[in-house]
């Protein structure tokens, strides 16, 4: 065993070596031992995205420069550089294809000038291709470019793309709904009432603040947030009817959210309302003006929110949800909520894949910090959910190539979305090579459908594990440090982790010495295998060059 480890490092070019899952020689697993663990509970069971979505998305290299000649021509190029055949399908259109307002009827529309033929030829001309159009929206006024957004608009939307023939839906997080306000004042029947009034009824996280942009230099912020209130008592109008209220509110931090509040009329049932800012300024002073019932006498206006941000957050993204299940039409629906309210512990009720951070850049830093924070999060993915840490940026230029091997093999061992964000019209033969590595993309389309996690952490020298079907396991040794590393690791160790190494692979380890498996990596690098019983014969590990 020890000759055939060495004829391998020999053969592997570890000066900055390239990032390979699997190295030539075999090993060997079987299934016993492994916890798959527990996966978010109600996950929606639609049959898409039963593995990680596939696909190319343009905002990693075009940003906001995108038309559609481009996305055509980046469709042509998915089927001739053998993405399509490699299991690549999605060609996703991130932000910047809306006209800056919507249609007489309230549709959102193709920006005229970079999208003459509109959505639905585009979308006919990718499925032409043996592909699948994507769209981009935001759960917010605006997306985050600034062009219209979708909430207040889930259903219109949800049906806008279902008759364009989309066929997935990336939803963003920009200018999204915030659970607390702060009031100034209300008018009603032409007499003002402050909200700091010793009359009114102030609890919870509400308090009094100085504002010197409001009458009377105060206003009562903190209402919502599922517990702050507050309550006008001696709202006093002549006889019963339907009058009008105007109430002030002013936004000071994150300005252009709109926030969500309820009104409640003499204890009735609350009405949710919608506070927008539409200038988008700190400090800004707006109104809104709504008919309300009221009695003859004495009366009172409660402004609360029952409701967190957070559960704000997932009540709207639902919203979408169901939105697109009504259109009759199979939508997959990526949820890209950053990961600020934990969206890997709703995100499968809601949709097929959650962002788990904020966006990535092309930089190994960047990669690095990502790879982290997807640590512990593998019990909430499996078939049909997956945790998302965000696109691919191979080929992009910012990394070296061994890292961009190393990327791709970290995104496939994470069960991650594979969405090439890569100029494909140009793409070089080095970047082609690892997009489209039909062995490592098998290991991160296992139909299993568990998330790879880290069983060893020495520092700069980490091992990934990922269950595989049959018994098999795609093992990963990575070495994120600035120098060449020698890896191993005893065989009793990996079967804690559930990979059982059969007798003729543990009596003599790769790296000369009985009871380990190792590897030796560049610095930078990674190398991985895959192995197992199949039908009771031994299978040789898949390599690539």
């Amino acid at each position: 065993m020890s000759t055939r480890f060495h004829r391998a490092t020999a053969w592997f070019p570890w000066s900055r070596a390239a990032f390979m899952l699997a190295l030539p020689f075999f090993v060997f697993a079987t299934a016993a031992g492994w916890q798959v663990g527990a996966t978010a509970v109600f996950a929606r069971d639609d049959g898409l995205a039963r593995t990680p979505p596939m696909g190319w998305n343009s905002w990693n290299c075009f940003g906001t420069r995108i038309n559609e000649a481009i996305i055509r021509q980046i469709a042509e190029a998915m089927v001739s550089s053998g993405m399509k055949d490699a299991g690549y399908e999605y060609v996703v259109i991130d932000d910047g294809w809306m006209a800056p307002v919507r249609d007489a009827q309230g549709r959102l529309q193709a920006n005229p000038a970079t999208f003459p033929s509109g959505i639905k030829a585009l979308a006919d001309y990718v499925h032409s291709k043996g592909l699948k159009p994507g769209i981009y929206s935001s759960n917010g006024l605006r997306t985050c470019q600034g062009l219209p957004a979708s909430l207040g608009y889930e259903e219109v939307d949800a049906q806008t793309f279902a008759e364009w023939g989309v066929d997935y839906l990336k939803y963003d997080f920009c200018y999204s709904e915030m659970a607390d306000c702060e009031i100034d004042k209300i008018v009603v029947a032409g007499v003002e009432y402050e909200a700091e009034s010793p009359a009114n009824e102030i609890s919870g996280g509400a308090r009094i603040r100085y504002s010197s942009v409001c009458s009377g230099k105060r206003t009562v912020m903190g209402i919502g947030e599922g517990s702050g209130s507050l309550q006008f008592n001696n709202i006093e109008v002549p006889s019963d009817g339907q009058y009008e209220l105007t109430i002030t509110y002013v936004h000071t931090t994150n300005p252009a959210n709109p926030r969500a509040v309820f009104i409640s009329i003499n204890d009735g049932p609350g009405e949710r309302l919608r506070l927008n800012n539409p200038g988008g300024q700190r400090s800004a002073i707006n109104t809104l003006t709504i008919p309300v019932t009221l009695k003859a006498g004495k009366n009172t206006i409660k402004f609360y929110n029952p409701y967190t941000t957070r559960e704000i957050t997932v009540q709207n993204y639902k919203k979408m949800s169901e939105a697109l299940q009504a259109t009759g039409r199979p939508i997959v629906f990526s949820i890209c909520e950053w990961g600020t309210h934990s969206p890997w512990l709703w995100g499968a009720q809601v949709g097929h894949l959650w962002r788990t951070t904020g966006d990535i850049q092309d930089n190994w830093g960047s990669v690095l910090n990502i790879l982290d924070r997807q640590v512990g999060l593998e019990k909430y993915a499996g078939l049909g959910h997956w945790n998302d840490p965000d696109m691919l940026e191979v080929g992009n230029g910012g990394m070296s190539e061994t890292e961009y091997q190393a990327h791709f093999s970290l995104w496939c061992i994470l069960a991650a979305p594979l969405m090439a964000g890569n100029d494909l019209r140009s793409v070089s033969e080095a970047t082609r090579a690892i997009l489209t590595n039909r062995e490592v993309i098998a290991v991160n389309q296992d139909p299993l459908g568990v998330q790879g996690r880290k069983i060893r952490d020495d520092g700069d020298h980490e091992i990934w594990v990922k269950p595989l079907v049959n018994g098999e396991r795609a093992v990963l040794f990575f070495n994120r440090g600035e120098m060449p590393a020698r890896m191993a690791v005893p065989v009793e160790e990996v079967e804690e982790a559930g990979l059982q190494l059969l007798a003729e692979v543990g009596r003599a380890g790769e790296a000369g010495q009985a009871g380990q498996v190792g590897a030796v990596g560049a610095a930078g690098a990674a190398a991985s295998w895959k192995g197992g019983r199949r039908a009771g014969r031994r299978r040789p590990c898949l390599c690539s060059a």
